[in-house]
């Protein structure tokens, strides 16, 4: 990113930098501008936002802005503001996340509050089926630490990731390497849960959204290749009356739930804070087994 002669000369404080950030930010239509601003400067000062205006006069050093002015170069090309700073919130926790993972988004909490509706009892075997960073999984060992938590991804790059966020928050979760359930053997779930690649081949996905793996998003031409093969192979991993949860598009609800027709009963779709159709569950016929 070039500086005018002006901002060479400039004496740069926190109030002047969160200024000319938010300025920059707003004229690319960044929704949030001030926000990010606020958290690329509390990265950069080492603080919090509240720490960001109480410093508003403080200069900053060259090494500071030119740590700032690279994450606002990279913010300006519309890479994501969580891969920038290397984190994100759900669910009340953060997670480390990189390239190699999906973002977590607030819609797939609504997965996490429909686990905790269904869950009867402390003590249960879940899989996560393409736990990417972990965020499900691990948001579950953390809200049930009796629970027998395993999450698989085809991605070793991406169990790097949920690897560091176990540890990160001291829960003990079992990751494998594994393309759906090839690696799992001949084992049960009481719950199996994924949030999988829904988009289809020809789909529009936002700017930012193309900076996400490819494998993480596509999924065939309607979106449902990966959701067809969970569906068929689910009910040889759960358990009597086991549990089928899985994220979809919001157009892809009606086609999720005639797919598990065939195997589960209770099926029905649920929704997120938005009120869109987010996900589709449904419990294992005992025929099945």
């Amino acid at each position: 990113m070039e500086k005018t002669s002006e901002e060479i000369n400039q004496i740069w404080t926190v109030r002047s930098i969160l200024k000319w950030t938010v300025e920059k930010f707003r004229a690319i239509g960044i929704e949030n501008p001030r926000l990010e601003a606020e958290i690329f400067i509390s990265k950069t000062l080492s603080t919090d936002r509240v720490g960001v205006y109480l410093n508003m006069e403080r200069p900053l050093s060259n090494s500071e802005r030119g740590f700032l002015r690279s994450m606002v170069a990279r913010r300006l090309k519309m890479e994501p503001l969580a891969y920038i700073i290397g984190e994100k919130e759900f669910y009340g926790n953060t997670f480390a996340v990189d390239h190699n993972v999906l973002i977590p988004r607030p819609d797939t909490e609504s997965l996490i509050e429909e686990l905790r509706t269904s869950l009867k009892k402390e003590s249960f075997r879940l899989l996560d089926v393409g736990c990417g960073s972990g965020a499900i999984c691990i948001t579950c060992a953390l809200l049930y630490p009796n629970g027998e938590i395993t999450g698989i991804d085809i991605s070793s790059s991406a169990l790097a990731v949920a690897r560091k966020n176990a540890d990160r928050h001291g829960v003990k979760v079992e990751l494998l390497e594994s393309n759906l359930f090839e690696s799992i053997g001949k084992r049960e779930f009481d719950i199996i849960v994924s949030n999988p690649p829904y988009v289809g081949l020809s789909e529009t996905i936002g700017v930012e959204v193309k900076w996400e793996p490819r494998t993480a998003l596509f999924a065939g031409e309607d979106g449902l290749d990966i959701i067809k093969r969970l569906i068929m192979s689910s009910p040889d991993y759960l358990a009597a009356n086991g549990i089928l949860l899985i994220e979809t598009g919001y157009q892809q609800t009606e086609r999720v739930e005639k797919l598990m027709e065939k195997d589960f009963f209770e099926i029905r779709t649920g929704f997120d804070l938005a009120g869109n159709p987010r996900y589709v569950t449904g419990k294992l016929n005992s025929s099945c087994l």
